[in-house]
């Protein structure tokens, strides 16, 4: 599973790839709200189809629209992260 939100880069390097999109709808009024969960298992699997392995900077907006009863909007930086090169003495 790719990690989505706050990542730990302590000694790594993050290049970033695109910006990935969720959206998370409540069909109808009987069906459970949309999770924040939801929206972020959405994010990992469009960050995994362009090769990155994590997801930051993710912000979330929730909403009624005209089409459905609630949603969550997630939005973040999809990366590829790699190790700090050693220092060499």
């Amino acid at each position: 599973m790719i990690p989505v939100g706050n990542v730990d880069l302590s000694g790594k390097t993050a290049t970033p790839i695109g910006v990935v999109f969720a959206v998370v709808k409540k069909p109808t009024l009987l069906h459970p709200n949309p999770t924040q969960k939801q929206a972020d298992m959405v994010l990992a699997h469009k960050a995994k189809l362009l090769g990155a392995d994590a997801v930051i900077n993710v912000t979330y907006k929730r909403g009624i629209v005209y089409d459905s009863w609630a949603q969550i909007k997630a939005e973040g930086t999809a990366i590829r992260i790699e190790q700090a090169a050693p220092n060499e003495p």
